[in-house]
């Protein structure tokens, strides 16, 4: 056949394949944009992007150091240089306010132009930012840091330590976020061909040259993975690039056969790419590299009445973090003695509205850091949670004492028996005087960390507020303990700097995927 006749058949055929591969990107896209969607609380595509674009620009603000009042500057960085060493003495002395028992520092932020401005608050001032409050502007934010002493039977004294943080999120409700992460879990499970959601539409699955740099950068990964992922890099092309320098993915989801599309395993597993951060980002890169001196296995098992639910693991050695759970349609499915429960699915929007939703994690952990091994078990902390129109409220409270041991030799040279011989008490005597102040202390309520999201009504902005407070012993082993682990721990102005340019290369990532996003015509 001649060529000219070829000509138009091969037109056509381009034609047919560019429009396939067009219908392709866009459904594999909104796939992948849908958590996000979702998030903007169920607006139109072009009102959601622009609420996310608004979001984006704001949260990128934050990223850039923000201006402080010299006072206020000064009086951070103190505070800072005394938690850091924990001198609660110090720390307390340093605090300007005098309110009754307690010591103060009162702080405010707030956007002024393109700037992020935090100074002091007057005494008295109604500063805070809190769901009853005045301040209800994008990024209002507040921070109470106070103190107040507490004596011991002894003649010592202890601390108690609270902080109180509120800040104005922008326009979302409570429905919205958990609808988002509903939606998430879904994306997730849809890997599983055995699930329902899985799709063998062609049309909506990740086009192949998205599956082909997956599986050229993650050459480990099954199938059912590749499939997730792969809508993801079809839709967030630019934020998958940067990603790619800072972490690789293990796991995704796990095909159980036996299920039978009943319920989906998931079990995101992710570690930190320490060759590509050194590369593209030195000084976090380096950080994270000398970090490898602490050796720690930390294992969080999250339940309820009903089973085990959520299962994290952290190891810090192989510089991974993962978790464990199972699924169906978006809720969630208990574990009992081995069992998964798909007679009980949770969801997560309805069950906290309900009644209060209490719920158990148990912490175990193992570290070998400079010598010294340290075992935690049974670490409890109990959480409250509650949720209505308006947002959620969730109370953790730390009450019971976790079974500690410390053995090993201190910087790889010093026993620890021979340390107890210089020190009243002995390290692990030292260790669990410091756990029992802060799980008994505040007048029993032990360690307290409580978080709300409240939106008063439709369209008016949110509040984010965390509360925190534990009492805490001012002992030298203590503080010199912590001072030696901030010296290494404690991120340097380089690292902040690469730091703050991770996140801003997300940023404007996201931003490029989020106009590509906004080009595509949805209409259809």
């Amino acid at each position: 056949m001649p060529f000219r006749t070829l000509l138009p058949i091969l037109f056509v055929l381009l034609a047919v394949a560019g429009a396939a591969y067009a219908i392709s990107t866009k459904s594999a896209v909104y796939r992948a944009w849908k958590p996000l969607i979702a998030l903007s609380g169920g607006r139109e595509i072009p009102e959601a992007v622009k609420w996310l674009k608004e979001l984006a620009e704001f949260r990128a603000l934050l990223v850039e150091e923000p201006k402080f009042d010299g006072k206020t500057k000064k009086f951070i960085d103190d505070l800072f240089e005394a938690l850091k060493d924990f001198d609660l003495e110090d720390y307390y002395d340093l605090l300007p306010e005098k309110v009754g028992d307690d010591r103060r520092l009162s702080i405010s932020g707030s956007l002024v132009g393109s700037t992020y401005k935090i100074k002091q608050a007057s005494a008295g001032m109604d500063f805070e930012v809190k769901p009853e409050g005045k301040r209800r502007a994008l990024g209002d934010m507040s921070m109470v840091i106070q103190a107040r002493e507490v004596p011991k039977g002894d003649d010592g004294v202890n601390y108690l330590l609270e902080t109180r943080q509120g800040v104005i999120i922008g326009v979302i409700d409570w429905a919205s976020i958990v609808e988002s992460n509903v939606e998430m879990m879904r994306l997730m499970a849809s890997g599983d061909p055995t699930s329902p959601a899985f799709t063998r539409s062609e049309i909506s699955r990740g086009p192949s040259w998205a599956r082909y740099k997956v599986i050229k950068t993650h050459r480990m990964l099954g199938p059912e993975d590749v499939e997730i992922l792969a809508i993801g890099w079809s839709a967030f092309p630019r934020v998958t690039e940067i990603l790619n320098r800072l972490v690789r993915v293990e796991d995704l989801v796990v095909v159980d056969r036996k299920a039978k599309g009943a319920y989906q395993h998931l079990r995101p597993t992710f570690k930190l790419a320490l060759s590509s951060l050194i590369n593209k980002y030195p000084h976090v890169g380096a950080w994270l590299e000398d970090l490898g001196f602490i050796d720690a296995q930390i294992k969080i098992n999250l339940t309820d009445e009903s089973g085990s639910l959520v299962r994290f693991d952290i190891d810090t050695k192989n510089r991974r973090v993962g978790f464990d759970m199972y699924v169906k349609d978006g809720m969630i499915l208990p574990v009992l003695n081995g069992r998964v429960r798909i007679d009980h699915p949770i969801d997560i929007n309805a069950r906290p509205r309900l009644k209060p939703w209490r719920l158990l994690s148990i912490l175990e952990a193992q570290s070998n850091t400079m010598g010294l091994k340290t075992v935690i078990r049974n670490y409890r902390t109990r959480f409250d949670f509650r949720a209505n129109a308006r947002g959620a409220v969730v109370k953790s409270r730390t009450t019971d004492i976790p079974e500690i041991s410390i053995t090993g030799n201190a910087l790889g040279l010093i026993p620890a028996g021979l340390i107890d011989l210089f020190i009243p008490g002995s390290l692990e005597s030292l260790t669990r005087d410091f756990v029992a102040t802060a799980c008994k202390g505040n007048n029993g309520e032990g360690i307290v960390i409580d978080t709300r999201v409240d939106q008063p009504a439709p369209g008016i902005p949110a509040t984010f507020d965390i509360r925190t407070v534990f009492e805490g012993t001012d002992n030298f082993l203590v503080k010199f303990g912590v001072s030696v682990m901030n010296e290494k721990v404690i991120p340097s102005q380089e690292v902040m700097g690469d730091l703050r340019k991770i996140l801003r290369d997300v940023h404007h990532a996201f931003m490029a995927d989020l106009d590509r996003f906004s080009t595509i015509d949805h209409s259809s």
